[in-house]
């Protein structure tokens, strides 16, 4: 199955701690893991600030190709060298999720519009070679520099390969098999996986910079800075991932 997504969000409002100021979540990685933890069910938070370190639950990270980290929206960042890097995650991501990362870039990606996501540069993604419908998911940049997934190509008409930093939100309902994309704290797209009620129970990991099926062919290894990746085991709303953005860039 396919789909595309790619979102900026913030935590801002819904109750959240008032004292956690922009400037503080941006300046201060400890804060702005608050901001992630004050959105009710947090499952996983990889903060990427120099390791693979899982402060959430589950297992770590584990670094392959001779990762490196830089500078970061938030402390530090992965940074993924588009010719061998990845971060293995665990499997966290199973029936109602919410993923949440930071991406910066100038790498325009692969494929086109028409193609399949898996077609286009991995950025958090958890394909599987050869799975039928109840096997995977990811999100790629793809066509020049848009953010995409799903069996049929689902993406922004915005580009987010501009050197700046972006929020990529993509959700998943288990019963409804209904995905939704924000980019920047902003509603993109929904769309239906094929099927219904299926766990994700094929993945062996996922992938920042790769996914389990093309690492093993060497390709779509995608260049540039992601960081802050976390999953909640429940869909956000569109008030709570707007609010999450803001809380780190401000409203």
């Amino acid at each position: 199955m396919r789909w595309a997504v790619f979102v900026l969000f913030g935590c801002g409002r819904l109750g959240f701690d008032p004292t956690l100021t922009p400037t503080d979540a941006a300046g201060d990685a400890s804060v702005t893991g608050q901001c992630a933890e004050q959105v009710p069910g947090l499952i996983a938070r990889f903060p990427l600030d120099g390791d693979a370190t899982n402060t959430g639950l589950g297992g770590e990270g584990v670094e392959l190709g001779g990762v490196g980290y830089a500078p970061g929206l938030i402390d530090r960042a992965l940074l993924l060298d588009g010719v061998d890097d990845v971060v293995q995650l665990p499997p966290v991501a199973i029936d109602d999720y919410t993923l949440s990362f930071w991406v910066r870039t100038t790498d325009v990606g692969t494929g086109t519009s028409t193609d399949l996501w898996f077609d286009g540069k991995s950025l958090v993604d958890a394909e599987v070679c050869g799975a039928t419908a109840t096997g995977d998911f990811g999100t790629v940049l793809i066509d020049g520099g848009h953010v995409a997934g799903a069996g049929t190509v689902v993406h922004s008409t915005t580009v987010i390969n501009d050197d700046a930093w972006h929020h990529v939100v993509f959700t998943r309902d288990l019963a409804g098999s209904t995905m939704a994309f924000y980019v920047d704290g902003a509603f993109i797209d929904s769309g239906m996986f094929p099927g219904a009620g299926f766990s994700h129970t094929e993945i062996p990991w996922i992938g920042i910079g790769n996914n389990p099926c093309r690492i093993d062919q060497g390709v779509n290894f995608f260049a540039g800075l992601i960081d802050e990746v976390t999953f909640h085991d429940r869909v956000m709303s569109a008030p709570e991932v707007l609010s999450l953005f803001e809380c780190v860039t401000g409203p």
